[in-house]
């Protein structure tokens, strides 16, 4: 029989380390996948809705929720706990870097200037004399 009771303090902490694993599992790879795809449009040239807020809501759900429950199974002293989260925070950050490197082709498309206009080759011009060589008259 264990000599340790359970203390309210630890079953809290595992309510909401357990929280933060399913936001980690369920709800980081959702929004991960939306933010890659308006990414990948803007890449294209395709105009998203999402944007900048779009970038911050994904990088915040896979950084933000594995860090905070890092330093929550740290402070509980859970070290599988603190691993998962070690290891989820590095997906996140791999993640993001990339998720941000995506995001930042399409502001260089957005900001790359128009070509020059191509030339015709034929220019139509009236000489004095009211002689003219264009088409048409």
């Amino acid at each position: 029989m264990d000599d340790d009771p359970i203390r309210p303090r630890n079953v809290v902490l595992g309510l909401v380390l357990a929280a933060l694993i399913g936001g980690c599992l369920i709800g980081a790879p959702v929004i991960l996948l939306q933010s890659f795809g308006e990414a990948l449009l803007g890449a294209f040239g395709e105009r998203s809705g999402g944007g900048a807020s779009h970038l911050l809501w994904a990088v915040g759900w896979v950084i933000v929720l594995p860090l905070a429950g890092w330093i929550i199974a740290g402070l509980a002293e859970w070290k599988t706990a603190r691993r998962l989260f070690g290891v989820l925070l590095a997906l996140g950050a791999v993640a993001a870097v990339l998720l941000v490197l995506l995001d930042g082709l399409r502001y260089r498309r957005e900001f790359r200037p128009p070509p020059a206009p191509e030339p015709t080759g034929y220019h139509c011009a009236e000489h004095s004399g009211g002689t003219a060589e264009c088409p048409g008259g």
